[in-house]
């Protein structure tokens, strides 16, 4: 494998090359972006379109001109923004795309991918969150923060305040103090885990807009032979599977149960999508001769789960697709063995 990839850049001056005119488009639109960014619109959503744009050059030029970008998106968005912060902050787009034209020279997988521009983008949100709290309160960081916070939990207790349901004597009740403050609890210590996946899905998004670029226009020649698609590792089938299992018995309200409750948030739509393709792919296990009562026992565990949420469904591809992930780790490991004592025996 590391041979093709050498083999893959030493060959990049005989790939196919992007001309000046469309060149310049891209570095307009990514400047574009910037500035948009530095204004307080499109926030990461830009970053990540910039970053595809800018790891679209970055496979196509493979030259000096590329690397004009960055100085024309700072000077767009300082020019517009007027802030030096602002405009230092749009340039989070570089990394991103260094890590996507990166990913296309050596053929790393997209979930690798996904899970790097995720760091990138999480960083870059904290960029942003820190200026924008800046410009919002005064004092120093520790201060705007605790002062958002404080706002962030007053509007939470308004909102939830106004949450009511009718009793068994036909009464409409509101929640009571109590409750209002384990759900304002609750809804601050699962952020990190909606904060990540809102990353997520903009790397996610990131990445198949830069991977459209090269269908779009001309340059699918550079993705051949390269399996860009999302898979689950074994260790994080582990991973998923022990968070599972930690936020369904531990204390409701420990620490250990919120943190493996992210983790679980987190890791889930991965193991989902291995899952659904572990039944639904080509080499699924719908594709397969599988036994008639088997399917059918499939289809009505789906069909349950679906029917007590979207969400039960979701863990239930999740667990199956990280547990399927384990078994199969477990099952090649026990042949593997197998395989060696019978060779240790016929050496003796």
């Amino acid at each position: 494998m590391s041979e093709i990839n050498e083999s893959l850049w030493k060959r990049r001056r005989e790939l196919p090359s992007a001309n000046v005119p469309l060149s310049i488009v891209f570095i307009m639109i990514t400047a574009a972006l910037s500035a948009v960014t530095s204004m307080g619109f499109g926030g990461m959503f830009c970053i990540g379109v910039a970053g595809a744009s800018f790891g679209f050059l970055l496979s196509v030029r493979r030259d000096l001109l590329v690397w004009i970008t960055p100085l024309v998106s700072f000077g767009c968005a300082f020019a517009v923004s007027g802030s030096l912060y602002s405009a230092l902050a749009t340039l989070f787009y570089i990394p991103v795309g260094i890590v996507l034209a990166m990913a296309l020279f050596t053929r790393r997988k997209l979930s690798f991918t996904v899970a790097v521009i995720t760091v990138l983008l999480f960083i870059a949100m904290g960029v942003l969150f820190v200026i924008a709290l800046a410009s919002a309160y005064e004092g120093g960081i520790k201060e705007c923060f605790n002062a958002f916070m404080d706002d962030t939990r007053a509007s939470l207790n308004e909102a939830f305040s106004l949450i009511s349901y009718k009793g068994q004597d036909g009464e409409v009740y509101h929640l009571s103090g109590k409750d209002v403050e384990l759900l304002i609890e609750s809804a601050v210590m699962i952020m990190p885990s909606v904060v990540v996946l809102t990353c997520q899905l903009l790397a996610y998004i990131c990445t198949r807009i830069y991977r459209g670029l090269f269908r779009r226009l001309g340059f699918e020649a550079l993705f051949f032979g390269h399996r860009f698609e999302l898979t689950l590792s074994l260790p994080a089938a582990i991973v998923y599977f022990v968070s599972y299992a930690l936020s369904s018995f531990a204390g409701s309200s420990s620490v250990l149960f919120y943190s493996a409750v992210n983790i679980t948030y987190i890791l889930m739509p991965a193991a989902a999508i291995a899952g659904f393709k572990s039944v639904f792919a080509k080499d699924g296990l719908f594709r397969v001769r599988v036994r008639p009562s088997s399917r059918i026992f499939f289809i009505v565990m789906c069909a349950v789960a679906l029917f007590l949420s979207p969400l039960a469904l979701i863990q239930f591809f999740a667990m199956f697709g990280s547990g399927l992930i384990m078994w199969r780790a477990f099952f090649s490991a026990m042949i593997e063995k197998k395989r060696k004592n019978g060779e240790d025996r016929d050496g003796q």
